[in-house]
């Protein structure tokens, strides 16, 4: 399991966010004794994580 925190702007997160992953897979591609256990996906909660306006108002 990889578990990462970092400190950012809020209005940065996911900009940062998807750069840090792409250097992580980067690094990870280039050495061939670590490779990921299984498929792996990111899950999108829209509830969570989306724009305000598109959120049920439950």
């Amino acid at each position: 399991m990889l578990s990462m925190r970092y400190i950012c702007n809020p209005q940065q997160r996911r900009t940062s966010e998807n750069a840090i992953w792409e250097e992580v897979l980067k690094v990870f591609a280039q050495h061939d004794d670590i490779d990921f256990a299984y498929p792996t996906s990111r899950i999108y909660y829209n509830q969570k994580e989306g724009k305000l306006g598109t959120r049920s108002k439950i």
